[in-house]
């Protein structure tokens, strides 16, 4: 949740300097806790049906999606 924290710290300013209404910004800033948390109860339902190595490297593997997708 820390570092949902951090890119939501930072998201606004971010989507700000695109000349992004703040009104969309807003959305965004408060669409990434919500969607965060329905990732976590998916995942552990995943969890307890597949191995947990596998799953793990599926969420590590979005992360790095997501990260790669806010650098462009």
């Amino acid at each position: 949740m820390m570092i949902a924290m951090a890119v939501i710290t930072h998201v606004m300013p971010y989507l700000g300097s695109l000349n992004i209404p703040r009104s969309r910004a807003a959305l965004v800033a408060t669409s990434i806790p919500l969607l965060s948390i329905i990732g976590r109860l998916g995942f552990g339902w995943l969890g307890d049906i597949f191995d947990k190595r596998y799953v793990m490297a599926g969420a590590y593997s979005l992360v790095g999606i997501g990260i790669l997708a806010f650098s462009y």
